[in-house]
């Protein structure tokens, strides 16, 4: 699946501090997982490929109990550092996207892939 060469990229990208403000694609993606899955809080939502875990963290606040997975591991550090102020149920995963074995486990997957996001989120719903 990934190479080394595509895990290299992907940490040096996340290894600088990343931004926490809103943006135009981090709120698309955010209203999208909300009108498939209605009110976040309780629901246990899966974000594939979470690079610095900015729309996890939001979904967290609204009560969602998030798994963020990733391939980079200075990705999944932006993210528990994001979280490390929140008392939020959250998990990490270090895994690829591209394979993932959570079948039944999360109410929605949201990823930047946004033609994939429907089909991944009710395959994994179960709908």
């Amino acid at each position: 699946m990934e190479t080394i060469a595509d895990t290299q990229v992907w940490d040096r990208i996340w290894s600088t501090e990343p931004s926490y403000l809103w943006d135009a694609l981090s709120l698309s993606i955010y209203e999208k997982v909300c009108r498939l899955t209605g009110n976040l809080r309780g629901k246990r939502i899966l974000e594939a490929g979470s690079g610095s875990g900015k729309i996890s963290l939001y979904m967290a606040m609204d009560g969602a109990e998030m798994i963020l997975t990733d391939y980079s591991e200075s990705s999944l550090f932006q993210s528990r550092r994001a979280f490390s102020t929140q008392s939020k149920k959250r998990a990490f995963l270090k895994e690829d996207i591209r394979s993932l074995s959570l079948t039944g486990a999360v109410k929605a997957a949201c990823t930047l892939q946004a033609s994939w996001i429907c089909k991944a989120a009710r395959s994994w719903a179960g709908s």
